[in-house]
């Protein structure tokens, strides 16, 4: 019976291995690397962040309010880009609220170049021109001062 037992505690063995932990890590490693380039474990994956996620997602609080520039605000507030001046008085108007925080991700990095500055510039240029006749302007000075101190 010696012989028996020594057998069947090799078949106990044999079959212990495929119930192990070993072979489980084997297997899914081996199945892992099979299908990582196939779009099954990418999908399995995507579900599973997407599941984490919502069971993890809170309620966004009501005391968070993100002001947007969408087609909304453009077709209140007038075509994109909109002046500093613009932005100064939301900034105001969110002061005023006293907020803990303002957060403003838009970039000032050219100068604001308003329409009517062009022709103050081209009027300057024409003041400052020596009239033809060589007779001076009467007006000129005051003329060219105020335009100083529109530019």
């Amino acid at each position: 019976m010696a012989a028996g037992e020594k057998q069947l505690g090799m078949g106990m063995a044999k079959a212990g291995f495929w119930k192990s932990d070993r072979f489980i890590g084997i297997t899914v490693t081996v199945l892992v690397l099979i299908f990582s380039g196939s779009d099954l474990l990418q999908s399995l994956e995507r579900k599973l962040y997407d599941m984490g996620v919502q069971l993890s997602s809170r309620t966004p609080s009501d005391r968070v309010a993100v002001i947007a520039i969408d087609e909304q605000s453009i077709a209140n507030l007038g075509r994109w880009p909109w002046s500093r001046e613009l932005h100064a008085r939301m900034a105001t108007l969110l002061a005023d609220a006293q907020p803990k925080l303002v957060a403003n991700t838009v970039f000032f990095s050219e100068p604001q170049l308003d329409p009517g500055y062009r022709y103050v510039t081209r009027l300057i240029e024409l003041l400052q021109a020596p009239e033809e006749s060589g007779a001076p302007w009467a007006g000129r000075e005051p003329a060219l001062a105020l335009l100083a101190e529109a530019e």
